[in-house]
């Protein structure tokens, strides 16, 4: 049987930074949450899975909202930063990883090309990679 890897990589905001920017409705998940026995881990680890919550409307709910709050608060000129969620299991990983176990908010929109970039963007591809050794 072969061994294979996934390269992944995510600009990323701790919960902290998050409730910083949205304290209202992370808060607002966070009770949700709670209530129906369960955690920002439980919820990361069931959207990675493509699996859904007892309750998960509600659940559903209070994370759009705030994905939502988020594309508001973060918005300047006419970009706006993107929320996600994922879940890291370090059992799934490697010892160089940059993750901890559980949940981790992902931010999309972040980078952009310099004017370097965008002359030559046609021509370019971005790729990643791991490398066993």
């Amino acid at each position: 049987m072969g061994m294979g890897s996934v390269p992944c990589h995510a600009w990323t905001i701790g919960l902290d930074g998050l409730k910083a920017i949205c304290p209202h409705e992370v808060e607002a998940c966070e009770t949700i949450l709670e209530a129906l026995g369960h955690s920002w881990d439980s919820f990361a680890l069931a959207v990675e899975k493509e699996e859904s919550l007892d309750e998960d409307e509600q659940v559903e709910n209070a994370w759009e909202k705030l994905q939502a709050a988020f594309s508001r608060a973060t918005k300047v000129g006419k970009s706006r930063l993107e929320l996600g969620i994922g879940y890291y299991s370090s059992d799934d990983g490697d010892r160089y990883d940059d993750l901890e176990q559980g949940c981790y908010f992902t931010v999309g929109n972040v980078t952009q090309f310099t004017p370097a970039g965008k002359k030559f963007q046609a021509h370019l591809t971005e790729r990643s990679w791991t490398v066993f050794g």
